[in-house]
């Protein structure tokens, strides 16, 4: 049986198991439990459709697998530039099971704002949709940084 987290008390010695055993929870761990457990629920929906939990994670598995044969895997940051859309979740979870770190974008900033953020985070790619290529383009050619894969 796995341990719960209990309710918050006022004693420090509870307080610190609780966060030891919140320590070994991840967000891959997060995503593939609802996966399994809520496999036939609907994950997200959108105008034209719905996803379940089951379809989201098969997919995010097949991206995590893209990325990795392209060669990313833990200790690789990528960035996110990316409207709101089912897709996203997919490559959260793709993103959390290959243990990369994620730097999301804003796609409300400005081209020279996503460059300042480039330079401070230094991804070595980008997950963008084609409709944000152009922002992104701006922002990589104003910061000076290198060209980045695009996924």
């Amino acid at each position: 049986m796995q341990p719960t987290i209990s309710e918050p008390s006022s004693g420090a010695a509870d307080w610190k198991r609780d966060a030891a055993m919140a320590a070994d929870i991840t967000l891959d761990a997060l995503f593939r439990r609802a996966f399994r457990i809520f496999a036939g629920n609907t994950a997200v929906t959108w105008e034209d459709g719905r996803r379940s939990y089951r379809e989201l994670g098969q997919r995010a598995w097949q991206l995590a697998n893209a990325m990795r044969a392209r060669g990313y895997d833990r200790g690789d940051t990528i960035a996110m530039l990316s409207e709101t859309r089912p897709e996203y979740v997919e490559c959260y979870a793709a993103m959390a099971a290959l243990g990369v770190t994620v730097a999301t974008l804003n796609i409300r900033l400005r081209p020279d704002e996503i460059a300042a953020c480039l330079r401070k985070a230094r991804p070595r790619a980008v997950l963008t949709s084609g409709a944000l290529a152009g922002l992104l383009d701006g922002a990589r050619s104003e910061s000076g940084y290198p060209a980045l894969d695009r996924i």
